[in-house]
């Protein structure tokens, strides 16, 4: 879905997420492992063990902001 400016406006400094505060509900694997300064490995098992939520979307594997958040601060 495309959003015209006139409808969301976008400033020069970034996307539409930079320009209204929202926080991502999902990132990409390798966002997350940007994001969170974690492995690509580590992420991968926290994974398989359940301690992080993803969703498949297509081909694309995302993970929720909101698990990752709780995998970083201890909670889970």
């Amino acid at each position: 879905m495309v959003f015209s400016s006139r409808h969301h406006p976008r400033n020069s400094a970034g996307t539409l997420a930079e320009t209204t505060n929202m926080e991502p509900i999902a990132l990409s694997v390798s966002e997350a492992v940007k994001a969170s300064g974690l492995g690509k490995t580590t992420l991968y098992e926290a994974m398989a063990d359940g301690r992080l939520e993803t969703r498949k979307v297509g081909r694309k594997r995302l993970v929720l902001t909101r698990s990752l958040r709780r995998l970083i601060e201890g909670e889970v």
